[in-house]
């Protein structure tokens, strides 16, 4: 499972969990029983940062597209919250088609505006999406791209196609194998390890999958073929 922090009192997150089965928005549930390395479910939660539905803020201004982040009461009003920390793409100054009113805040006066400052999940807005896929393709920063509304087709380019997924196909493929050895570690080779970083051993590549480390023993390292 790959999703991110929960925000229960997000109002447009809640409502599409509640109409989709429990679905949060952006989230991914990867079923890895073909792997033959894998055992039990693991959760990989993107903390300490939220999901954001990103679609038009009104129906009848259809550019207007911005990061629905509120809550809302029983008596139909809404208002801001204490939510978690979000992250954006920048698209940039954009037209909302028609104007809006901005009341005095912050020692400035009230005026009226055209243009907006566009954050959202997606790196373009409308989406830009490719058949076959290519380089300038839009980004989408959730797990698994949802339905948009209104904002185009849906990116293949998400965070679990660009980065876990090339992960997981390299070491958790059927024909992977897996290979323990006793090996002489130091306190400073386990501390500079990434377990991103490769191995070669007799002109093979592996990563590591495992370390059982013991001051002034042999370690126990379990290594993964990639294929």
């Amino acid at each position: 499972i790959f999703q991110f922090v929960e925000d229960e009192d997000d109002y447009a997150f809640m409502v599409i969990k509640n109409s989709t089965s429990g679905h949060l928005y952006g989230s991914k549930e990867y079923d890895a029983s073909g792997f033959t390395i894998l055992e039990g479910e693991k959760e990989i939660i993107a903390e300490p940062f939220a999901a954001t539905v990103s679609r038009p803020f009104y129906s009848q201004f259809a550019n207007f597209v911005v990061p629905n982040v509120y809550s809302r009461n029983d008596d139909g009003t809404s208002e801001g919250f204490d939510n978690s920390p979000r992250v954006f793409y920048n698209n940039g100054i954009k037209s909302t088609g028609a104007s809006y009113y901005i009341p005095p805040q912050n020692g400035l006066s009230s005026e009226n505006q055209t243009n907006f400052l566009q954050f959202s999940h997606l790196s373009d807005i409308p989406t830009i999406v490719s058949s076959p896929p290519a380089a300038t393709d839009t980004r989408d920063f959730v797990f698994a791209s949802e339905q948009l509304i209104g904002l185009g087709d849906s990116p293949v380019d998400n965070l679990y196609s660009m980065y876990w997924q090339p992960y997981f196909n390299e070491l958790y493929s059927p024909d992977t194998r897996t290979m323990t050895l006793k090996v002489n570690l130091s306190p400073s080779d386990v501390a500079a390890f990434k377990f991103y970083d490769t191995v070669f051993i007799k002109n093979r590549i592996f990563r590591v999958n495992k370390i059982d480390y013991k001051p002034n023993d042999l370690a126990t390292v379990e290594f993964i073929l990639i294929p």
